[in-house]
Protein backbone atom coordinates (compact mmCIF):
# COMPACT_ATOMS: atom_id res chain seq x y z
CA UNK A 1 0.00 0.00 0.00
CA UNK A 2 1.38 3.43 -0.93
CA UNK A 3 1.83 6.32 1.50
CA UNK A 4 -0.91 8.22 -0.32
CA UNK A 5 -3.37 5.33 0.04
CA UNK A 6 -2.58 4.96 3.77
CA UNK A 7 -3.09 8.70 4.24
CA UNK A 8 -6.46 8.56 2.44
CA UNK A 9 -7.66 5.60 4.53
CA UNK A 10 -6.69 7.32 7.79
CA UNK A 11 -8.24 10.64 6.71
CA UNK A 12 -11.51 8.93 5.77
CA UNK A 13 -11.62 7.06 9.09
CA UNK A 14 -11.11 10.31 11.02
CA UNK A 15 -13.86 12.04 9.02
CA UNK A 16 -16.24 9.14 9.71
CA UNK A 17 -15.86 9.41 13.50
CA UNK A 18 -15.47 13.19 13.67
CA UNK A 19 -19.10 14.28 13.21
CA UNK A 20 -20.63 11.81 15.70
CA UNK A 21 -18.04 12.84 18.30
CA UNK A 22 -18.60 16.54 17.68
CA UNK A 23 -22.37 16.28 18.00
CA UNK A 24 -22.00 14.21 21.18
CA UNK A 25 -19.30 16.16 23.02
CA UNK A 26 -19.12 19.71 21.69
CA UNK A 27 -21.97 21.96 22.71
CA UNK A 28 -22.42 25.49 21.43
CA UNK A 29 -23.63 28.07 23.91
CA UNK A 30 -26.93 29.71 23.25
CA UNK A 31 -27.11 33.42 24.01
CA UNK A 32 -29.38 32.56 26.95
CA UNK A 33 -26.88 30.06 28.42
CA UNK A 34 -24.11 32.61 28.07
CA UNK A 35 -26.12 35.21 30.00
CA UNK A 36 -27.21 32.70 32.68
CA UNK A 37 -23.63 31.60 33.33
CA UNK A 38 -22.24 35.13 33.23
CA UNK A 39 -19.77 34.30 30.48
CA UNK A 40 -18.72 37.47 28.69
CA UNK A 41 -15.71 39.14 27.14
CA UNK A 42 -15.08 42.26 29.21
CA UNK A 43 -15.20 44.79 26.39
CA UNK A 44 -17.49 42.79 24.09
CA UNK A 45 -20.19 41.22 26.29
CA UNK A 46 -22.45 40.56 23.29
CA UNK A 47 -19.90 38.18 21.70
CA UNK A 48 -20.30 34.45 22.03
CA UNK A 49 -16.76 33.45 21.08
CA UNK A 50 -13.42 34.47 19.60
CA UNK A 51 -11.76 32.87 16.58
CA UNK A 52 -8.12 32.79 15.50
CA UNK A 53 -5.64 30.66 13.61
CA UNK A 54 -2.38 29.48 15.11
CA UNK A 55 0.61 27.92 13.37
CA UNK A 56 2.84 25.04 14.37
CA UNK A 57 6.24 24.94 12.67
CA UNK A 58 7.10 21.61 11.05
CA UNK A 59 10.19 20.12 9.43
CA UNK A 60 10.45 20.84 5.74
CA UNK A 61 8.45 18.15 3.94
CA UNK A 62 10.16 16.08 1.29
CA UNK A 63 7.18 16.47 -1.08
CA UNK A 64 4.86 19.41 -1.84
CA UNK A 65 7.01 21.89 0.06
CA UNK A 66 5.23 24.93 -1.41
CA UNK A 67 1.90 23.79 0.04
CA UNK A 68 3.21 23.82 3.59
CA UNK A 69 5.33 26.99 3.37
CA UNK A 70 3.97 30.13 5.01
CA UNK A 71 5.44 33.27 3.46
CA UNK A 72 4.31 35.32 6.46
CA UNK A 73 6.17 33.08 8.93
CA UNK A 74 9.02 32.18 6.54
CA UNK A 75 8.85 28.50 7.47
CA UNK A 76 6.80 25.36 6.83
CA UNK A 77 3.77 25.16 9.12
CA UNK A 78 0.51 23.41 9.92
CA UNK A 79 -2.36 25.77 10.72
CA UNK A 80 -5.16 25.23 13.22
CA UNK A 81 -8.24 27.38 13.73
CA UNK A 82 -9.75 27.47 17.21
CA UNK A 83 -12.94 29.04 18.47
CA UNK A 84 -13.01 29.73 22.19
CA UNK A 85 -15.92 30.78 24.40
CA UNK A 86 -15.77 33.64 26.89
CA UNK A 87 -15.11 31.15 29.69
CA UNK A 88 -12.00 29.88 27.86
CA UNK A 89 -13.58 26.61 26.75
CA UNK A 90 -12.57 25.41 23.30
CA UNK A 91 -15.75 25.26 21.24
CA UNK A 92 -14.30 24.16 17.90
CA UNK A 93 -10.97 23.15 16.36
CA UNK A 94 -10.22 22.81 12.67
CA UNK A 95 -6.67 21.57 12.25
CA UNK A 96 -4.14 20.11 9.86
CA UNK A 97 -4.35 22.83 7.23
CA UNK A 98 -1.26 23.53 5.15
CA UNK A 99 0.68 26.75 5.67
CA UNK A 100 -0.28 28.36 2.36
CA UNK A 101 -3.99 28.63 3.17
CA UNK A 102 -5.24 32.04 4.35
CA UNK A 103 -7.19 32.35 7.62
CA UNK A 104 -10.45 33.34 5.93
CA UNK A 105 -10.24 30.29 3.63
CA UNK A 106 -9.80 28.09 6.70
CA UNK A 107 -12.92 29.73 8.22
CA UNK A 108 -14.95 29.07 5.09
CA UNK A 109 -13.85 25.43 4.92
CA UNK A 110 -14.57 24.79 8.61
CA UNK A 111 -18.36 25.11 8.10
CA UNK A 112 -19.06 27.02 11.33
CA UNK A 113 -20.65 30.19 9.92
CA UNK A 114 -24.18 28.98 10.59
CA UNK A 115 -23.39 28.84 14.32
CA UNK A 116 -22.85 32.60 14.28
CA UNK A 117 -25.92 33.80 12.39
CA UNK A 118 -27.39 35.20 15.64
CA UNK A 119 -24.36 35.09 17.92
CA UNK A 120 -21.55 37.59 17.30
CA UNK A 121 -17.94 36.41 17.19
CA UNK A 122 -14.69 38.34 17.66
CA UNK A 123 -12.10 37.95 14.91
CA UNK A 124 -8.89 39.64 13.77
CA UNK A 125 -8.25 41.44 10.46
CA UNK A 126 -7.49 38.18 8.67
CA UNK A 127 -11.23 37.46 8.82
CA UNK A 128 -12.42 40.59 7.00
CA UNK A 129 -15.34 39.46 4.88
CA UNK A 130 -16.98 36.97 7.25
CA UNK A 131 -19.28 39.70 8.56
CA UNK A 132 -21.28 39.40 5.32
CA UNK A 133 -22.41 35.85 6.22
CA UNK A 134 -22.48 35.94 10.01
CA UNK A 135 -22.30 38.39 12.89
CA UNK A 136 -18.67 39.30 13.49
CA UNK A 137 -16.76 42.08 15.20
CA UNK A 138 -13.57 42.77 13.25
CA UNK A 139 -11.06 45.65 13.58
CA UNK A 140 -11.26 48.35 10.96
CA UNK A 141 -8.53 48.19 8.32
CA UNK A 142 -6.47 51.33 7.67
CA UNK A 143 -7.24 53.04 4.37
Amino acid sequence: MTKRKIYTVIKNAIEDVHQPLVSEYIKWYSKQEQEQNNFAFTNFPQCLAIVDVTVQPIKRPTENQREWYSGKHKTHVIKSQTINGADGRVMHVYSGINGRVHDIAIWRNSNVEEQFQNNPILADKAYIGIQHNCQAIIPIRKT
